[in-house]
């Protein structure tokens, strides 16, 4: 319980001082981040604080957050009419697969011409950009075994390392991107209707959620 009550107090703090900083306000960085990398600061500075039962408590929570948080990334509301847009499915996928194939021909090319003559890596260190940024911190970690077995021993550490600046970079260029579009009125006013949240099922969910752990 104490771990959950830390987390939520980290996430507290780390709002109000995304409202009360103004370089944080202005780049809309999220409280999720700020707090990681307050976090990210202090560990690095007191690195006792890793022997704690809540350090040892949160190292246990990513896997069963990762697949909470794509178990719920498509739930929404049925509209009244399904319409299907093939053009915009298509679109998005090739986009997708052009991102991807594009990191994994970089990175053989970087990987052939560069890190494996001057740094003796073998070529499965190829995979590394691809499975940090298009797969992200759990691809990085299922790669393990695979990375081992083709004599990359820290491949699993640099993926990691890929997918963190991945994420501060998809961060930053997105919050750029949208800030940048808002000026050139390029971004609609999107509307919206509001949903009522019952408190009742909310606390039970959030007790269910706590009788788990």
């Amino acid at each position: 319980m104490i771990p959950f009550f830390l987390v939520g107090c980290i996430l507290g703090l780390s709002y109000l001082l995304t409202e009360k900083i103004p370089f944080i306000k202005k780049y809309k960085i999220p409280p999720a981040l700020s707090s990681s990398l307050l976090l990210l600061f202090l560990f690095s500075i007191f690195p006792f604080f890793k022997e704690a039962h809540f350090y040892q408590e949160w190292k246990k929570w990513p896997s069963d957050f990762i697949a909470l948080v794509f178990a719920a990334l498509f739930l929404q509301r049925a509209p009244g009419k399904v319409n299907s847009d093939i053009y915009e499915v298509t679109s998005q996928t090739l986009v997708v697969w052009i991102t991807i194939l594009g990191q994994i021909l970089i990175g053989i090319l970087l990987t052939y011409f560069y890190f494996q003559p001057y740094f003796n890596l073998p070529i499965a260190f190829s995979s590394v950009l691809e499975a940090g940024f298009a797969g992200g911190h759990g691809t990085a970690v299922a790669m393990k075994s695979i990375f081992l077995s083709h004599g990359l021993k820290n491949g699993s550490e640099y993926s990691l390392f890929s997918a963190t600046i991945g994420i501060i970079l998809g961060i930053i260029g997105g919050v750029f991107l949208v800030n940048a579009d808002k000026k050139n009125k390029i971004i609609e006013k999107v509307t919206f209707s509001y949903v009522e949240l019952n408190p009742l099922l909310f606390l039970l969910s959030l007790g269910l959620i706590f009788a788990s752990y």
